[in-house]
């Protein structure tokens, strides 16, 4: 009887391992792309700490991208959220008068590089969804 709870215990703790790195590992990314997004936040006019709370930081990037912020909710629907990513990351590539390939493959794809490329690179933030009318606090710089 206690080989076999032994048996059970073991299994349990060898399979917290997965668990607690894949946690760790999503943690990790979360983080790195909220760092990378809080520069490009700050260059189009909005506040960079936005980027570290989630389901805030979807509204302000659908904001960015030019669409209204409560379209954030299609980001939770299975199959619609792979389509509102691409037009999301296009529009927010325009926003920084970036082409179609650079929007697909660095800000879907690839979006920690990608976000990190626009904010802390030499892109010119030109209005929300690439649209010249700036957002109204671009004009005023937030204090970070």
């Amino acid at each position: 009887m206690f080989e076999s709870v032994a048996r059970l215990l073991d299994a349990t703790h060898s399979s917290l391992i997965p668990t607690t790195t894949s946690v760790a590992t999503g943690v990790v990314a979360y983080l790195l792309f909220a760092f990378a997004l809080w520069p490009v936040l700050v260059k189009s006019g909005r506040h960079g700490w936005g980027a570290f709370i989630p389901f805030y930081n979807t509204y302000l990037m659908e904001e960015l991208a030019g669409f209204r912020g409560w379209l954030a909710i299609l980001f939770y629907v299975p199959v619609v959220n792979l389509v509102m990513g691409i037009l999301v990351a296009r529009g927010n590539g325009k926003a920084f008068a970036k082409g179609a390939g650079f929007s697909f493959w660095m800000l879907w794809v690839l979006p920690i590089l990608g976000y990190a490329i626009l904010g802390l690179g030499k892109a010119k933030y030109i209005g929300d969804g690439g649209r010249t009318a700036h957002h109204p606090a671009a004009s005023a710089t937030p204090s970070a």
